[in-house]
């Protein structure tokens, strides 16, 4: 019985913390409109919650814009108190999703239109991440 009590904190200790990689997440892509070409201005949001009482709360807010090329990147070491990671593009002065224009993210060989943002699960964190989206003016 002595033998089961002094074990049972370090198990517990080891299932409760979380291991991330210590390789920034890479989250990276392009931006086109309806004729291809590539489009620029459109924010991305990389943003990281975590449990804080009842609720989460917002631990990092990492942002870039597509350039005139399209293409947009961030990089992140996902932090270990980490509950959530998300990718998502933001209204600005230029694009307001849902409003003055629709985005659509590639599937396969179909672009369908992005209603959230889209979650980055723990097994993808450390990796690089491409994501392909398309612009539509209403």
């Amino acid at each position: 019985m002595l033998k089961i009590l002094r074990l049972t904190p370090a198990f517990v200790g080891l299932s409760c913390g979380k291991d991330f990689p210590d390789a920034p997440t890479i989250v990276t892509g392009e931006v086109i409109d309806e004729a291809g070409a590539p489009v620029s201005g459109v924010l991305f949001i990389l943003l990281g919650t975590k449990n804080s009482g009842l609720g989460s709360v917002s631990i990092f807010k990492e942002t870039d814009e597509s350039g005139i090329n399209g293409k947009f990147h961030i990089e992140k070491v996902i932090p270990n108190d980490s509950k959530t990671t998300e990718l998502l593009p933001a209204d600005n002065e230029f694009y307001t999703f849902g409003l003055t224009h629709n985005i659509f993210l590639k599937k396969g060989d179909q672009y369908i239109i992005l209603g959230n943002s889209i979650p980055i699960v723990p097994d993808k964190y450390g990796m690089t991440l491409i994501y392909r989206f398309k612009v539509v003016k209403k």
